[in-house]
């Protein structure tokens, strides 16, 4: 059996190749994610094909890897975190499910890493023009929104470690019972493996499931990242004592952009851009674990 540390640097690797490989339409889908009601209408009226075309012929290819670097030190800390913890709680074996460690290892890896995924989330959403660094929209986000916003999105990034969770737990199951099969065609008792097909239909399969059930937390945690304009026009109206107008509601939490949601885009809404995140998110898992299992 591999020790935490290695199960933690085979994910991260499988993790970071499936992040390289997917990059597009992880940007795509961060994107989609964080618009909402007050978009602009021309930009709502266009597919997430239609935004990919665009961006290549107006923008160029390396606008389709803006905030990569940010986005794979996050994918690659987050996988260390998340995988070595759950590894080291399964060896353990005190008595919980792999979903119950895996749920834990979640909460554990969102507080550590919340930050960075806030910094990166808004890097993604900047528009071309209004392009920085790191360590600006880092300096930005502090001085506008102030430290907290950093651990802003942690109450739905918490309840989203059910996605992981699911993910894992359908994957390890399915996997026993493949691996299981195999042993009794073959009438041995030897060690077994998937193939690296297997692993990554598995691991497609497992992250469809998870996606599915928890998307729409997943849009309320990317618009709560999210450092808009919209957030300082709403908050120098409350320091004025003003109506907030109701196209601009500051995204400042879990309940009032749900409401916010509800209110201009219906239950529809909350799966706003899912189809991308379940190609991106689905392709991704699948290539992780066929990494992961090829490695070991």
């Amino acid at each position: 059996m591999p020790s935490p540390a290695q199960d933690a640097i085979k994910a991260s690797a499988g993790g970071l190749f499936a992040l390289c490989a997917l990059y597009p339409l992880d940007l795509l889908r961060t994107k989609r994610a964080a618009e909402s009601s007050t978009s602009n209408e021309n930009s709502k009226k266009k597919s997430i094909w239609q935004e990919f075309a665009f961006m290549m012929r107006e923008k160029g290819i390396s606008e389709l890897y803006r905030g990569l670097y940010l986005r794979a030190v996050h994918c690659v800390f987050s996988d260390l975190i998340y995988y070595g913890t759950f590894s080291m709680l399964q060896n353990r074996k005190e008595g919980r499910t792999p979903f119950e460690n895996g749920t834990l290892a979640g909460i554990i890896t969102n507080v550590l890493t919340i930050p960075v995924d806030t910094v990166s989330t808004n890097l993604q959403i900047l528009e071309s023009e209004n392009r920085m660094g790191t360590v600006e929209v880092t300096r930005k986000i502090y001085r506008e929104h102030g430290i907290l916003k950093f651990w802003h999105g942690l109450a739905p990034a918490c309840v989203l470690t059910l996605n992981p969770a699911i993910n894992v737990a359908v994957f390890e199951q399915i996997k026993s019972s493949v691996l299981l099969r195999k042993q009794r065609r073959h009438l041995t008792n030897d060690f077994v493996q998937l193939s690296v097909f297997e692993a990554f239909v598995i691991g497609m399969i497992s992250k469809a499931a998870s996606t599915i059930l928890t998307y729409p937390m997943i849009r309320v945690k990317t618009l709560l990242l999210k450092a808009s304009e919209e957030d300082k026009v709403e908050q120098k109206n409350l320091a004025k004592n003003e109506t907030p107008s109701e196209t601009r509601g500051t995204l400042s939490s879990v309940a009032k952009v749900i409401r916010i949601v509800l209110d201009h885009e219906g239950v529809t809404g909350f799966y706003r851009g899912m189809y991308v995140q379940l190609l991106r998110g689905s392709a991704g898992s699948g290539l992780m674990f066929m990494v992961r299992e090829a490695l070991t």
